[in-house]
């Protein structure tokens, strides 16, 4: 019972708000699935994941170890690149992930830095946790 209270006044004028631009301008959602399928491609392509057949906006990259993932995560957002660390309990110890959220305004641009911020980050913590 804890999920099972109404939405608020404030909540529900938001929803209903949301419902209406998508009505005026419903090619929102076209740019959305565009947006997420490019970044899904690139995801893929530069060796992240990302699932390239998958139409959510929402992308999980599995990073593995939950550690290694929120030294990514901060790696990221000292880029410019806002991305949550999804970690036990969310999800197993050994499926820790970055969940990005894409958005009918992200630019390609925008997509390319977060993927290059990415790999790089990806490449230079596989490095450092090399044995020496």
């Amino acid at each position: 019972f804890i999920f099972s209270v109404g939405i608020s006044p404030a909540d529900a004028a938001a929803a209903l708000a949301a419902v209406r631009v998508l009505r005026r301008e419903p090619e929102r959602v076209q740019r959305l699935q565009a947006r997420a399928a490019e970044f899904r491609r690139a995801a893929s392509r530069a060796g992240l994941g990302g699932s390239p057949g998958d139409p959510s906006p929402i992308v999980p990259i599995v990073i593995g170890d939950q550690h290694r993932c929120m030294e990514i995560s901060l790696r990221l957002l000292a880029a410019g690149v806002h991305v949550q660390p999804v970690i036990f309990p969310a999800v197993a110890r050994t499926e820790a992930q970055l969940r990005f959220f894409l958005t009918s305004e992200h630019s390609p641009d925008q997509i390319r830095v977060a993927i290059e911020c990415l790999a790089e980050a990806v490449r230079e913590t596989s490095r450092a946790s090399l044995p020496a």
